[in-house]
């Protein structure tokens, strides 16, 4: 995802969080069938969440221009 992300010039939270599993994509289990994901994932609710709370914009522009001294 990492290098992904370095790749596409974005955020590698933001690549991993639009694929991040769905309601309805299907789980595969080892050698049982595959079942679809029900429910909300509340990972990228979570992660947004955190960011807000953390004020990473912030912080990541505060790096981004200490970085260009």
């Amino acid at each position: 995802m990492e290098h992904i992300a370095f790749e596409l010039k974005k955020d590698p939270i933001q690549v991993r969080v639009a694929n991040m599993i769905q309601d309805g994509d299907p789980i595969i289990a080892g050698s049982g069938p595959e079942v679809p994901m029900t429910g909300e994932n509340l990972m990228p609710r979570m992660i947004q969440e955190m960011n807000q709370s953390g004020d990473i914009e912030a912080r990541r522009k505060a790096i981004d221009a200490f970085n260009k001294v």
